[in-house]
């Protein structure tokens, strides 16, 4: 009798690295600025100076700020536009995106065919082209039949897709990342996103979304009006409401302080219809004085919310240190 292993039946029904139409995208040359990548620097330059060049960040990120973005940190604090549109221009190749686009390119490829796969699988989609990654900062990932997909792309549909069948109309995303959500929600829901992350992050989100030809205002000093708007998280109390809160993966990457900090308002202030969220429910680095993080289980949700569903998450390569929740209050918002 004939058994047919997981590894089988996923070459059998959807993707795998022995595929003739999938390959490595082709890295390129070192790309210099255009007239666009350097307005856009000299626009996050004067935006970081408005926000008086101050760097937030606390428990992970305040040290990989501090050790593995050297050149782009120094560039922004200088104010260096220049320095800084060369950067962006390379982007996906640069210190830059460390942390939030990151894959050790000996396992890229099997990656993003294993994230293809659960994207196939769990969303019921065929249709390779909507995850197409824009000729953006030397963006790199694999080809398949001659559509880039990214590192995690298919994760951000996914998100997006379910995000959508939730209805609301508008989604505020703590930690979106290079922007690889409000990508996918400006393709597949008319939704309002509201993006509040670290300052030198959304820099880089900003760039990739302007580069990819979406509209994205900020909020520092007063509201404004955009599908897409992006707040510092020196800002946030500036966010009024929001019907779902989003968050995937950082939270726990956060000090305790800082997580206590945004429940309160989402708790308290926002009060979202939905909290949905995917994290971490066991310690990477139990011993480690650097990588402290702040379990999934421990998130203090009002008891107003309930619990519709929590699972281990199918991405980050199905290790089980993820889980994924979805959390309703239901229609007594304002009790």
């Amino acid at each position: 009798m004939t058994r047919n292993t997981f590894f089988e039946i996923a070459r059998q029904k959807y993707f795998s690295a022995s595929m003739k139409n999938i390959a490595l995208s082709k890295k390129g040359g070192k790309r210099i600025p255009d007239v666009e990548d350097k307005e856009i620097a000299r626009e996050i330059i004067r935006i970081h100076t408005k926000l008086k060049k101050i760097l937030v960040a606390d428990g992970e990120w305040k040290w990989i700020n501090e050790n593995k973005k050297p050149n782009y940190i120094k560039a922004l604090q200088q104010g260096n536009a220049e320095t800084l549109a060369a950067i962006l221009a390379n982007v996906f190749r640069e210190d830059a995106s460390y942390g939030f686009y990151t894959y050790d390119t000996d396992s890229l490829k099997t990656s993003i065919i294993s994230d293809l796969n659960i994207w196939r699988e769990f969303t019921e989609q065929d249709d390779i082209s909507s995850l197409f990654m824009p000729d953006v900062g030397r963006a790199h990932g694999i080809t398949v039949e001659g559509t880039l997909i990214a590192p995690f792309q298919p994760r951000h549909d996914y998100y997006a897709l379910k995000i959508k069948s939730l209805g609301p109309q508008t989604i505020l995303e703590i930690g979106g990342g290079y922007g690889g959500l409000a990508l996918q929600l400006s393709r597949r829901a008319n939704v309002k996103y509201i993006n509040c992350d670290l300052p030198e992050t959304l820099y880089v989100a900003y760039y990739f979304l302007k580069k990819a030809g979406l509209n994205v205002q900020w909020a520092i000093d007063e509201w404004p009006d955009s599908q897409i708007v992006f707040v510092p998280t020196n800002r946030r109390r500036m966010i009024k409401k929001a019907d779902l809160v989003f968050n995937g993966l950082s939270f726990s990457e956060m000090s305790k302080k800082t997580v206590d900090d945004y429940f309160k308002l989402i708790n308290n202030v926002w009060k979202p219809r939905y909290i949905f969220h995917q994290n971490s429910n066991v310690l990477l680095f139990p011993d480690s004085p650097r990588h402290i993080e702040v379990l999934a289980r421990d998130f203090p949700i009002d008891k107003k919310y309930r619990e519709i569903y929590r699972a281990i998450s199918p991405w980050q390569g199905g290790s089980g240190r993820y889980r994924e929740y979805l959390y309703d209050r239901g229609d007594g918002i304002d009790s």
